[in-house]
């Protein structure tokens, strides 16, 4: 079990990941679940996720409180493989699915993943990867030959963290030059919109159809609400708009 003061020293920078990290052929999972992709590009695509533990941020929003922190495990590769056997989740790639490596921040275990993305290409099992990060460290050679689509989540001050820790201009940069990664920015209210412009769109010349805005909602009705005049903004400024179908559908944030 992590604690919650290695956690809160993790978040402060007094310490990183490696406080847990895994032996060799094993990986943190939060959560994994089949269902389809709620948000960005791929809204709507069957997949299955796979939410890593730990995070070098921690956003006001849920979905990087301490407690999805610290719920699930540990797994060794061949664990994690024989329980998506079990579910019949495998044979979904082969149909299409995709796999979406999400956390906290999956870009903090790279090599985790590297070495279960190989594991699954050596049991023959491909799949289009998509992963879904906050933008603060950019990804290794290694891993990004796996990776078919990156989703881009650079935080604003309404995350509520401090902006020389979830601002990286190299790591944008680097994403920038990247023609599978797209940006995604989570949007709480129209004063938002000069931040986003100000701060990302304008200095880096960030193209408006690489570009979604998603409400930022812990409920459907709260989503409803704040859809109606960002969708405006998308419409004036021709950014897409990204919907949250894990609210819409369900009126859940996870493991949906």
């Amino acid at each position: 079990m992590v604690s919650n003061e290695n956690i809160l020293q993790m978040i402060q920078g007094k310490k990183t990941l490696e406080f847990f990290a895994p032996k060799s052929d094993e990986v943190w999972v939060s959560e994994t679940f089949y269902s389809v992709q709620g948000e960005g590009k791929y809204a709507g695509v069957p997949a299955v996720f796979l939410r890593t533990q730990g995070c070098n941020l921690l956003c006001r929003w849920p979905c990087d409180t301490i407690p999805v922190w610290k719920e699930g495990r540990l797994y060794s590769y061949e664990e994690l493989y024989k329980l998506w056997k079990r579910n019949e989740w495998v044979g979904s790639f082969e149909k299409g699915a995709h796999l979406v490596l999400t956390g906290g921040e999956p870009m903090e275990r790279q090599e985790e993943l590297t070495g279960f993305l190989t594991f699954l290409r050596d049991k023959g099992l491909g799949s289009f990867v998509e992963v879904e990060t906050n933008t603060t460290t950019s990804p290794k050679p290694s891993f990004d030959a796996f990776i078919q689509h990156y989703t881009c989540s650079p935080k604003l001050s309404n995350s509520g963290m401090p902006v020389g820790r979830r601002r990286r201009v190299e790591v944008i940069e680097n994403f920038i030059e990247n023609d599978r990664a797209v940006f995604k920015f989570v949007i709480d209210a129209r004063s938002d919109l000069k931040e986003l412009l100000d701060d990302y769109i304008e200095p880096f010349g960030i193209s408006p159809s690489r570009v979604y805005l998603m409400p930022e909602a812990t409920s459907e009705a709260e989503l409803r609400e704040k859809s109606i005049w960002l969708i405006e903004i998308c419409k004036a400024h021709s950014f897409n708009y990204s919907p949250r179908l894990q609210l819409s559908i369900w009126n859940r944030l996870t493991g949906v």
